[in-house]
């Protein structure tokens, strides 16, 4: 019993930085510009200098719940022409975070949206992220497939460091195949889990 509920202690304890854990400062101005800005090319702010704002940020789930209200928001600006594309959503590094599949699943569901033009997200080095996040991946990238809308296709895909398996990877390999994709980064990944993916 002891054993039991050491373990689910630090099972709670986990869960709760990653809801809970504070990001750096820029993130609430990252979240502030995306709701409200215009003209992201006008924008000094020093994240704006980066090409990687929110890489390693310490960005739990609810930032993530954060940050896909807030991308809600600036794609329907930007598809009513009321704001320009945020380089750094276009090019969505998201690296070394704390989210879980919950996290990234609510932010894959608003890359969704019919004014989203991601083309490159980068999740990796998270071992937060399994199989569930990964397929639903590959249903968003199946889904768009289907579709046909040929605006913005999400093209690169880094998730190496994760914990996705050949389940996960299988899921990815076939929804690649109903199109063109440029490339998926598996830095770190065990070589166990590839082996039946030479072209990886």
């Amino acid at each position: 019993i002891g054993l039991s509920m050491l373990v689910y202690y630090k099972a709670s304890t986990f869960a709760s930085v990653r809801n809970s854990v504070k990001p750096l400062p820029e993130f609430q101005t990252i979240i502030h510009d995306l709701k409200y800005a215009s003209n992201f090319d006008a924008i000094q702010n020093d994240y704006m200098k980066s090409q990687r704002p929110m890489q390693a940020m310490g960005l739990g789930n609810n930032c993530m719940y954060e940050l896909s209200y807030a991308l809600k928001t600036h794609f329907n600006r930007y598809g009513s022409n009321e704001s320009m594309p945020a380089p750094y959503i276009e090019h969505l590094n998201l690296i070394g975070n704390i989210f879980d599949d919950r996290g990234l699943e609510a932010l894959v569901d608003v890359l969704q949206h019919p004014y989203a033009y991601t083309t490159t997200l980068l999740i990796g080095r998270n071992k937060d992220i399994t199989d569930r996040a990964a397929i639903a991946i590959a249903q968003w990238i199946e889904n768009k497939s289907q579709k046909g809308d040929k605006r913005k296709d999400l093209s690169w895909l880094e998730i190496g460091g994760t914990s996705i398996t050949a389940e996960g990877f299988t899921a990815l390999y076939r929804a690649m195949g109903t199109r063109s994709f440029t490339f998926l980064g598996t830095e770190y990944t065990d070589s166990r889990v590839l082996q039946y993916f030479p072209v990886l």
